[in-house]
């Protein structure tokens, strides 16, 4: 009895204690919200009857008009045209009857034809009749997102590519209609926010980026993102702080919307993120996911705003930031500054985006050679016939051999070859490495499954002596690459694929070297004096 005397005694101090202080008025003021909600939600009650009663006023005033044009009377008379009431139109019935309505129905009215009005989106996307949740996000869109701005008319009618930031920030500094749509959807939001408390509230004005490219009218849409969550710190008060303010701090509040109440300018919402599959602390990353999208600068974003900023009142996730970037919704600077915010494997992340780059980089490489390789193939010509190839170098590939002579094509420039060589087994299948001015061929992206033939380009006597075994062929691996550590040896293998060497100077070269080196080369080569193109001219 003495130690709930004492627990009694220190709960009654700490609640005095949050009376007398700012924290104390804090909770009085949620009280405060949460009665003047409770009388909101009142109201609201009224004003829902009122429509009911406006619609039987409107339904039998309707029943009694049509009876009246067709001379009709009865009971069961009237009971048919009141059922038939739900399939008339019903909108064009209420404005018809506007001088007629009683006072006391003129706001339902006007709440009635606003709920009413419902515009289609500009995409097809399917709405909620109604939401109950603690936390969602809605896209919205409608015949206000056609925006007419000559300035950026312009710009998509200039050509097929556009460039969707330069857009977006002209639609920022100079459309006055876009400026209103958002000063309206953020004095809605606020409206909407203060009657169903929501604890954080995040909204964005981005452009519809496949809508304006392919309608090509600069067109928008809206996204909302709320939701309600008690912050952290409250949730810890509450087991100091009186019952009616422990029943407001209760994680994941969930409020009904009807949908009335998300229509915004007559078009309701499509629900572009939804929380309620997630359980625990999934649900609060869910939400906080959410919050960050519409934080992000993502390309077509024209406008935000925030009441809980990201890395602030919460942390960011790394793969949301990926997320972001593999959807093509933020670029390389934007991904990389947001990783360097979230703090967490920063330098794993930082490479992963350097190393797409520099694959994009040889991808793009990779077309654009094919692309010059359809455009070049009307311009090439026959090739001739050499006999020293047709006899001598091509027979050694159709039998084993132990080594096998490699073949130079030495002359002057622009006889056509080292084209000549690439078509002896055909571009695709041949491998072509420059050779000129150095020692050691770079063979590394050289592949034994594909290539049959290797063209070594401008490549001198002292590159084949220096790399004797790789210009034999033999049965066996072959390193390179061999430096004082040996860190940068790979292996490859090329018994049985055709070795072309091409060079201007070949027979200067060997007249200078020692007659040892020059007998080996002359022994293990199949040497062609070129003095005519290798194409044929007719």
């Amino acid at each position: 009895m003495q130690a709930l005397g004492q627990q009694s005694r220190v709960a009654r101090k700490v609640r005095a204690y949050l009376t007398k202080t700012k924290l104390g008025l804090l909770f009085g003021c949620r009280r405060r919200a949460h009665i003047q909600t409770e009388h909101g939600e009142a109201l609201h009650a009224v004003h829902c009857t009122a429509r009911k009663q406006l619609l039987i006023w409107l339904r039998d005033k309707w029943a009694a008009q049509r009876m009246a044009a067709r001379n009709e009377h009865g009971h069961a008379k009237r009971q048919r045209w009141r059922a038939s009431f739900a399939q008339a139109d019903r909108p064009q019935i209420l404005r018809d009857m506007l001088p007629q309505i009683p006072v006391k129905f003129a706001r339902a009215a006007r709440d009635l034809l606003a709920g009413w009005h419902v515009e289609e989106p500009i995409v097809n996307e399917p709405s909620p009749q109604a939401y109950k949740g603690t936390g969602t996000m809605f896209r919205y869109s409608g015949s206000f997102s056609m925006i007419e701005h000559q300035p950026s008319l312009d710009l998509l009618a200039a050509g097929p590519s556009v460039d969707i930031d330069l857009l977006s920030a002209g639609l920022r500094r100079n459309a006055p209609q876009v400026l209103a749509i958002w000063d309206d959807f953020q004095s809605w939001m606020t409206e909407l926010g203060n009657k169903y408390r929501f604890e954080r509230v995040s909204t964005a004005l981005e452009l519809h980026t496949e809508v304006t490219l392919q309608r090509r009218v600069p067109s928008i849409h809206l996204h909302m993102m709320f939701d309600t969550r008690d912050s952290a710190a409250m949730r810890a008060l509450a087991p100091y702080l009186p019952g009616p303010c422990t029943r407001m701090l209760r994680p994941g509040r969930q409020v009904h919307l009807s949908g009335q109440s998300l229509a915004f300018r007559g078009c309701k919402p499509h629900i572009s993120l939804d929380s309620s599959q997630a359980r625990g602390r999934s649900v609060r990353r869910a939400l906080d996911q959410g919050h960050f999208y519409l934080q992000v600068e993502k390309k077509g974003s024209i406008f935000r705003q925030t009441t809980c900023p990201a890395y602030q009142t919460f942390t960011v996730s790394p793969d949301w930031v990926t997320g972001l970037w593999q959807g093509d919704k933020i670029n390389k600077e934007c991904a990389e500054q947001h990783y360097v915010q979230c703090k967490r494997n920063i330098r794993a992340y930082c490479e992963n985006l350097k190393y797409h780059g520099q694959k994009q980089r040889e991808l793009y490489i990779q077309q654009q050679q094919a692309a010059a390789a359809e455009l070049l193939r009307p311009l090439q010509k026959e090739p001739v016939e050499l006999p020293e190839v047709t006899q001598l170098f091509l027979p050694q590939f159709t039998r084993p051999m132990h080594r096998r002579k490699f073949l130079v094509l030495n002359g002057p420039t622009r006889l056509g070859k080292t084209v000549y060589a690439r078509s002896l087994f055909g571009a695709d299948h041949t491998y072509e490495t420059n050779c000129s001015g150095v020692l050691e061929p770079d063979m590394r992206e050289y592949d034994v499954l594909r290539h049959r033939c290797v063209v070594f380009d401008e490549a001198s006597v002292h590159l084949v002596l220096k790399h004797k075994k790789l210009f034999q062929a033999p049965p066996a691996e072959i390193s390179l690459g061999h430096s004082a550590t040996g860190m940068y040896v790979y292996r490859i293998w090329v018994w049985n694929v055709a070795l072309i060497v091409t060079s201007n100077v070949w027979t200067t070269e060997l007249e200078q070297l020692a007659a040892e080196d020059r007998e080996w080369l002359e022994g293990n080569a199949i040497l062609i004096q070129c003095s005519q193109p290798l194409y044929r001219q007719d």
